[in-house]
């Protein structure tokens, strides 16, 4: 920087020099005071670089620092690369370098601006002065060093990032063809498979299904080989479309539309194959089917005749309804079977006329398919009608055996109306005890029950027969008869209800009598004890009573008293809980009236017991 000055200072001396020179006169007094001027032009000059040179201190200071920083970033940059030029360093780390050091490339950067504007005002304050020239010169050169890192980092990182692309592309391209080998392996397998299975099928029976999973099996692989094809097409388009083509891609397309060629060929030979097995097994398939429309017929005919000779039997010899009904449901099922096997049979002969066509063997089977069809729809209708005849038979036999059980449940409800009527006029007369009254209640009334329990079930058995054989003249007439039991039934047992009603209130007054008498009790011993209270103590006010007679007295009136009002609580307590059961009645009311007024009565008598003892002057020793 000395050195510097020293060259730069005489040259701005000089350049004022000639300045003066052009513009005063060439005399020698002229000349000595331009020399004396420039002199002193070179001293202010001198002075103010100075005082820049000490302003721009910390500028050059942070110059300094992003000089040493970009050093540093240039020298991580080179090793860094270099690094990853042997492969050791990850996208994501080469990223993460690539962003951290172009946003620290870039703050440096930044921070010369900010320091050329710290320049700019010392320049603006002392001029261009050899310092604030060295400064800007700084400046300038660390913003080329960095924008030339800046483009260099740029392009190491393009670099990385079209080297990894080629590793990646490379290694995708590796994982499509390992699949595709894959399925060019199993493409292989399938046909060499499929060759193998129907030359054994030539020689060794195999059966359709056996020969249905292996076509749909050996299909299935071939769809999922040309679906794996179809994959790894579409990942090597990719694979092309984001890296580019290259020999391993196009050799790879190759591959795909040969082994597509392959599957194609190996599906027409599976199929070839498939449709021959399926024209020898359609000729046995129509055998067996025949041989099952043989046996199906054969059973048509024995049920048939079974049933004829079932019903012609039972005609002359008496057959039980279990029995016929069991007879019924069987054959019932076993045409039922027959119809199902005949239905089976024609739905195997659907499906090989849809895989094989029609023939006239199938037309004429198709013919007997539907002869036995109408066979058994006619045995069935017979066995029906036979049924209900039967039935008809055994309801009017079921309907005698109704009506009788009605007219039994009729005499029954006679004889316990009879019995209720004669229990409660005997009530009515003579004492009855109340569990006496209450076990026949019980008795009674579970009768009655039992008989709309019967009446109930008679009905039922009568819908159920009504339902089978439809409602007739008798049918109708037990219906009413059930109709009137079950009224019958329930006007017994509201009058039951009625009679023991009037039975428990009958003793419920019974009992308030009671209640009402021990009252009565109470009330003449507490109108006894005030009439005893007055007269004592009349007596005492005209002869002489000592105060040992006077406090016996007054304690067992006290006791008396008390003794009353406990009765009293007692007896409501009693006639409590008749109400609770009962409710109230006039009795029950007037009794609670008697038990408050002689609960007042006792209180008075008390109250007056208690204030003529208290004013009780006993008779002088």
């Amino acid at each position: 920087m000395k050195k510097s000055l020293k060259i730069a200072v005489p040259a701005l001396a000089l350049g004022l020099a000639f300045s003066s020179v052009a513009n005063v006169s060439a005399t020698t007094a002229g000349q000595k005071s331009n020399v004396k001027v420039s002199a002193s032009v070179t001293v202010k000059a001198s002075a103010k670089d100075k005082e820049a040179k000490k302003r721009l201190a910390s500028t050059l200071k942070n110059i300094a620092k992003v000089e040493a920083s970009t050093s540093k970033l240039a020298k991580a940059t080179a090793e860094l690369y270099t690094k990853a030029a042997t492969g050791t360093i990850s996208a994501k780390a080469e990223a993460e370098f690539y962003s951290s050091t172009s946003g620290k490339l870039k703050a440096n950067s930044n921070q010369l601006r900010a320091l050329k504007t710290q320049v700019d005002k010392v320049a603006k304050k002392y001029g261009k002065t050899e310092s604030v020239i060295a400064a800007y010169a700084k400046i300038t050169a660390q913003t080329n060093v960095i924008s030339i890192e800046q483009k260099k980092l740029a392009d190491l990182h393009n670099q990385f990032i079209n080297a990894d692309k080629a590793r990646e592309a490379a290694k995708l391209t590796a994982s499509i063809q390992e699949n595709v080998v894959k399925a060019e392996a199993k493409v292989s397998s399938i046909s060499k498979a499929t060759v193998e299975f129907y030359a054994k099928a030539a020689i060794t029976p195999v059966t359709a299904k056996a020969e249905l999973d292996f076509y749909k099996k050996a299909s299935a692989d071939l769809a999922s080989a040309s679906k794996e094809l179809a994959n790894a097409k579409t990942q090597l388009d990719w694979v092309v479309k984001s890296y580019g083509k290259t020999d391993a891609t196009t050799a790879l397309y190759a591959r795909i539309t040969a082994q597509n060629a392959a599957i194609a060929v190996a599906k027409k030979n599976l199929d070839d194959l498939h449709s021959q097995f399926l024209q020898k097994e359609a000729a046995k398939q129509l055998a067996s089917i025949n041989e099952a429309v043989l046996k199906a017929e054969a059973k048509v005919a024995v049920l048939s005749k079974a049933t004829a000779e079932f019903y012609a039997k039972a005609a002359t010899t008496p057959v039980t309804a279990q029995a016929e009904l069991e007879f019924y449901k069987k054959t019932s099922v076993d045409l039922t079977s027959v119809s199902n096997e005949f239905a089976n049979a024609k739905k195997q002969l659907d499906s090989l006329v849809k895989s094989s066509g029609k023939t006239d063997a199938t037309t004429a089977l198709y013919a007997r398919i539907a002869a036995q069809n109408e066979a058994i729809a006619v045995a069935r209708k017979n066995l029906d009608n036979l049924h209900n005849q039967y039935l008809q038979k055994e309801a009017a036999k079921q309907l005698a055996s109704i009506n009788e059980a009605v007219l039994k449940a009729e005499a029954n409800l006679s004889a316990t109306s009879k019995n209720i009527s004669d229990f409660y006029a005997k009530a009515a007369s003579t004492s009855v005890p109340a569990i006496e009254e209450a076990n026949f209640y019980k008795k009674a009334a579970g009768d009655i029950h039992a008989h709309a329990v019967l009446l109930s079930s008679l009905k039922k058995q009568l819908d159920a027969q009504v339902k089978v054989t439809g409602k007739n003249d008798v049918s109708a007439a037990i219906y009413a008869k059930i109709t009137v039991q079950t009224t019958a039934n329930a006007a017994l047992k509201k009058k039951l209800d009625e009679l023991h009603s009037q039975y428990l209130k009958s003793e419920a007054a019974k009992q308030v009598a009671v209640i009402s008498g021990e009252v009565a009790k109470v009330e003449a011993k507490v109108a006894a004890n005030s009439k005893a209270i007055v007269d004592f103590y009349a007596k005492a006010a005209t002869t002489p009573v000592t105060a040992k007679a006077e406090a016996e007295f007054y304690v067992s009136m006290t006791g008396e008293l008390a003794t009353s009002s406990v009765q009293l609580a007692g007896l409501k307590k009693q006639l409590d809980e008749y109400v609770k059961k009962h409710g109230n009645t006039e009795a029950s009311l007037s009794v609670y009236a008697k038990i408050n007024a002689q609960n007042q009565a006792i209180a008075a008598a008390s109250k007056t017991l208690l204030e003529l003892h208290i004013n009780f002057k006993p008779a002088s020793a």
